[in-house]
């Protein structure tokens, strides 16, 4: 899945810097000593080439903006980063700013709660589905950067066709409405199939979290909160409605239909995705398209994933690190960031963005709102580091429930099991 495991920029601090605390508590911004040059280090990974490029210009407008701070930016490949972060952690030798896949309980000592230095509300600032990974017991552990959404990707053209409208984002609609309406486009649009969906564990869980259903409970110490009973009529629900309405043996693997290239050829009427598809739709899409509203059986939500900056408390100039950490995660910043990037920011200060089209531009703030709607645990199981235990079980059991070798019960007894056993290998749950 697409960055599902959640990311997240370690920015350091020096912890028993007490001025700094002090002025931080009251969310005031110190810039850079002027008696001074300094540098802060900046270790990263990057998805495109296009990312190293906005990432320097973001570096190069802080430097504008504060000429005492220069940067020392690493470009390093993803393969065991985590651990050499760790390493260097342990070695008190970490950079200032550094962007991980997880905040590893081997980094967790290290990390600077960020609740002394801008206040324990300052959360407040983020969506909040994606903010809870933030948190560690009575601790911000980290700042969130930008967000990734999961949502339904319809095809426009094709309503209007039909003559059948696409309800508002405020209003939604439930799947009865949804999938009614999609045959219906189908049938009078002559579009091949009602409904496509990326075959990942990722996007499934979002039908189970619009089912009112998660994996694990939101908050310390955790707990698995799946009921398998009623996580099997979830799934039950979902193999009809793959039968019903999508190509047949997508959800088996006898299928090698690709929902992607079946919804830009114009042959599904909605597509069951995420953000990070935007930019090749606004690039390649031929017909009208939007995102959202994504339908909901008692719960309307998105699956939620992204970056944060946290910070490390034995770096070096933690002061800078600190100052360039509030600077990185607020507005002006993460819109900088996001927008050439088509990425949607996790501070809800941003606002709506103009993206350069009209249709990524309607897509990424519609998607956007569904985050704000989501609930906390469609974001807080992703952030959860035992959930690395439960993507695998969780889809393998999935495709064997909807080709009939084991029944959705026996799924759902098999996807707790893994949970249970995640919670107890991971250390802190």
């Amino acid at each position: 899945m697409n960055r599902r495991l959640v990311t997240i920029a370690l920015i350091s601090s020096l912890a028993f810097i007490v001025s700094a605390a002090s002025v931080f508590a009251h969310g005031t911004q110190e810039k850079a000593s002027k008696s001074g040059k300094v540098s802060v280090s900046v270790m990263w990974y990057v998805n495109s080439n296009a990312e190293t490029t906005v990432l320097n210009s973001v570096l190069a407008q802080y430097t504008k903006d504060n000429p005492n701070v220069s940067f020392n930016l690493q470009i390093v490949p993803y393969d065991n980063y985590n651990q050499k972060m760790a390493q260097m952690a342990a070695a008190g030798t970490p950079t200032n700013v550094a962007k991980t896949t997880a905040m590893e309980p081997d980094i967790q000592p290290f990390l600077v709660d960020f609740g002394k230095y801008f206040g324990k509300d300052y959360l407040k600032n983020y969506v909040k589905s994606f903010a809870a990974g933030a948190v560690l017991g009575n601790k911000i552990i980290a700042l969130p950067l930008d967000v990734t959404a999961t949502g339904m990707i319809l095809n426009k053209s094709a309503f209007q066709k039909a003559g059948v409208a696409i309800p508002s984002e405020q209003q939604g609609w439930t799947y009865s409405q949804f999938l009614s309406d999609v045959k219906t486009v189908s049938q009078k649009a002559g579009v091949r199939y009602p409904l496509v969906w990326d075959v990942t564990s990722g996007r499934w869980i979002t039908y189970l979290y619009e089912n009112g259903l998660h994996i694990f409970s939101e908050n310390a110490p955790y707990s698995v909160a799946l009921d398998p009973q009623k996580g099997a009529q979830v799934l039950d629900a979902f193999i009809k409605m793959a039968n019903n309405y999508m190509p047949t043996g997508l959800w088996t693997g006898a299928s090698s239909a690709n929902p992607k290239q079946l919804f830009l050829s114009g042959q599904a009427v909605a597509w069951m995705s995420g953000n990070w598809q935007v930019a090749s739709l606004a690039k390649d899409a031929n017909f009208a398209w939007q995102a959202g509203p994504n339908p909901y059986v008692t719960t309307r939500s998105s699956g939620v994933g992204g970056d944060y900056g946290g910070g490390f408390n034995n770096a070096k100039n933690g002061k800078a690190g600190i100052d360039f950490a509030k600077w990185l995660t607020g507005p002006t910043a993460e819109a900088a960031l996001c927008t050439p990037l088509y990425e949607i920011p996790a501070n809800i200060n941003v606002g709506k963005i103009d993206y350069g089209n009209v249709s990524a531009s309607a897509a990424l703030n519609n998607l956007q709102y569904e985050l704000k709607i989501s609930p906390v645990y469609a974001g807080s199981d992703s952030a959860n580091l035992a959930m690395q235990y439960v993507w695998s079980p969780l889809f393998q059991n999935i495709k064997q429930a909807a080709s009939g070798q084991i029944s959705s019960l026996d799924a759902m007894k098999a996807v707790v099991a893994a949970a249970k056993k995640g919670l107890s290998n991971t250390p802190g749950n």
